[in-house]
């Protein structure tokens, strides 16, 4: 990446308000789960509406990093909230407000910044959220039971957080780790707290997602790092090399010699074959999988609403705002949406894909958020709806730093 510029700095305020963008949510429920009566999630994504707002450009009506993408954004939300009023539901109003208000608050902001303190941020606030999971996965530091909440196998905050959405931000803190480089000793030793505390919690939530999610992650930052030869030395790629090589007796010990990871990563794969063979077999095998056999029928609810009331106006308009839960976001936004649905389609895989198709090797803010991203790829396909903000969040802030740092592609 060249930066053909000289950047200014963002500030502090700025760099946490986009950490708070990304997983203010889950720090929310980390507190509410120190704190039982604190409920602050709402209240943490609207300062993070201010906190990425540079006022003074906002009060001029100058807007130096709105661009088409982010139009189309805003138009789509306007399209759901429409699609919301006609169907009388208020379910996602908030989300739909507040991407809105966010397009417009984070293109208030100066091009050509650069981010000196937000992996830190980021490391810092997922961390903690880690920790939290960490406590509760091991019953007050106690010790580790495969079993889960209630022997389900699976563990659940016991004031709400529910494993999908708290997982992703240990992935986040994972990725993090990777890329924020510390030179203080104490930050050091926190690095490999926060490493454990995560694995533990991504084991401990078995969410097949996240952990898909982190592989792929891994993979394209070794790509992204490691395939450029002017990048790095002989000795950074044999170093990298013994981490590598580190890690992986890490696990096979700890595969080896714990019964909790031994369970969990027999689980992992367990769970993973039978989503795989539910998915493609369906019923008629002794080993389904709940979650995927439940997704096959919500498709045959589809395909029956289709066969037996087709139109002209469900193909291009849709069959109505929430009218089915589907959990599979692509297919939910067509059948809701009609052909609008593809338009969500373009927001939402596009951009991520064109960001992910390059290298990006010597600027980690911008590759940290490409990596982020890797979870919606699989959102589309295997969980939630078309209207949770955070299908949408990772993308403005994939346009936020393309707008603010002028690279070449490698």
């Amino acid at each position: 990446m060249n930066i053909r510029t000289t950047p200014q700095k963002m500030s502090f305020i700025t760099e946490l308000g986009l950490v708070l963008v990304l997983i203010g949510m889950q720090f929310g429920t980390a507190l509410r789960n120190i704190f039982p009566d604190l409920e602050l999630v709402y209240v943490i994504m609207g300062v993070s509406v201010i906190c990425v707002c540079n006022f003074k450009n906002f009060l001029n009506y100058k807007f130096p990093i709105y661009n088409k993408w982010y139009g189309l954004i805003i138009i789509f939300q306007f399209i759901l909230l429409i699609y919301a009023g006609f169907a009388d539901r208020d379910d996602f109003l908030f989300y739909h407000l507040y991407i809105i208000f966010l397009t417009i608050s984070i293109s208030s902001n100066n091009r050509n910044l650069i981010f000196p303190n937000f992996l830190r941020i980021v490391l810092y606030v997922s961390g903690f959220i880690s920790l939290v999971v960490l406590y509760q996965a091991t019953f007050g530091f106690n010790y580790l039971n495969s079993g889960g909440y209630e022997e389900t196998g699976r563990l659940w905050l016991t004031e709400g957080g529910d494993p999908i959405t708290i997982a992703r931000a240990l992935t986040i803190n994972i990725i993090a780790l990777l890329l924020y480089k510390p030179t203080l000793y104490y930050e050091k030793l926190l690095k490999i707290l926060f490493v454990i505390s995560s694995i533990i919690g991504l084991f401990s939530f078995s969410t097949r997602g996240a952990m898909l999610a982190l592989l792929i992650s891994f993979v394209l930052y070794y790509w992204n790092v490691n395939g450029i030869k002017s990048q790095l030395s002989r000795g950074e790629k044999i170093k990298r090399g013994a981490y590598i090589l580190a890690f992986i007796v890490i696990l096979i010990l700890l595969y080896n010699k714990s019964d909790y990871f031994y369970d969990k990563i027999i689980a992992f794969f367990d769970n993973l074959s039978r989503g795989i063979t539910t998915y493609f077999v369906g019923a008629g095998n002794n080993n389904v999988d709940v979650s995927t056999m439940e997704r096959n029928l919500k498709m045959k609810r589809v395909f029956d609403t289709y066969n037996d009331n087709i139109s002209w106006f469900n193909i291009f308009f849709g069959n109505g705002y929430y009218t089915l839960y589907i959990d599979i976001p692509i297919v939910q936004a067509f059948f809701d949406l009609g052909i609008f649905g593809f338009i969500y389609f373009l927001i939402t895989m596009y951009l991520p894909f064109k960001a992910n198709i390059y290298r990006t090797a010597n600027y980690y803010p911008y590759l940290f958020i490409k990596l982020c991203t890797i979870q919606i790829f699989l959102d589309q396909l295997f969980n939630g709806l078309p209207y949770y903000f955070t299908q949408y969040t990772p993308i403005i802030l994939v346009i936020f730093f393309q707008r603010n740092i002028i690279f070449k592609k490698n």
